[in-house]
């Protein structure tokens, strides 16, 4: 609720205290590639009682996404918020510690997140040149994998995902007539999971995934 309530008064504060000289409406699409700052490693034990470990890749996945904005300005300055459909994914890999680098791609998997996004952007434009900056509010819609079975015991590891996230993003891009073209470095200030627990005992899962995005926007109206 909080996070809501942040970004609805971050879109009223811009709305109400700038005297629109345009609005448009359009659609935007585009790719993502994203995440973590760096590699990491949760340590912790089966039933079995072997060692085992959760690595994390810091190597980037690329997703894909689409949506509605619109944009408003006056003299150079414009505020755009967006709704947008994303599909982001993370590689993870599970380690037994006595395990040997000639089998460690037993249990390398990919989750998929399907997520609803809503930023709103507020920056300058120069020309054809626009900078800007912003919050965003993201909604965990569905995960393609939050758990995975055991190669050695018969234990699952199941994930606890944050369905409410926060972020923060810095954009720098072109507009032409109706078209614009965007590149935008996203930041997450939420964890991407609170923790994951093997059989009722919880650990700690504190990452937070950063993106590279770029799009494609039309001015429709």
């Amino acid at each position: 609720m909080l996070n809501k309530a942040f970004l609805t008064c971050v879109v009223c504060v811009f709305a109400g205290f700038l005297p629109v000289q345009a609005a448009d409406f359009g659609i935007r699409a585009g790719i993502n590639y994203s995440s973590v700052p760096s590699s990491d490693q949760f340590p912790f034990f089966s039933s079995g009682l072997l060692d085992h470990r959760l690595e994390v890749s810091r190597s980037s996945h690329s997703g894909f996404h689409f949506g509605v904005f619109a944009g408003f300005s006056f003299a150079n300055v414009f505020i755009q918020p967006e709704l947008i459909f994303e599909e982001t994914k993370q590689e993870l890999q599970l380690v037994r510690e006595d395990q040997t680098i000639d089998h460690r791609d037993i249990n390398r998997f990919k989750p998929r997140f399907s997520n609803l996004k809503i930023p709103v952007t507020a920056g300058i434009q120069l020309g054809i040149l626009r900078v800007g900056a912003g919050p965003y509010y993201a909604y965990l819609l569905d995960n393609t994998r939050s758990f995975v079975s055991f190669f050695d015991t018969d234990d699952t590891l199941v994930f606890h995902y944050n369905e409410s996230r926060m972020g923060y993003q810095v954009m720098a891009g072109i507009k032409i007539g109706n078209i614009s073209l965007d590149y935008r470095f996203e930041g997450s200030i939420s964890r991407l999971g609170d923790c994951f627990d093997v059989n009722g005992s919880p650990y700690d899962f504190s990452i937070r995934q950063n993106q590279h995005v770029i799009s494609l926007g039309i001015v429709v109206f």
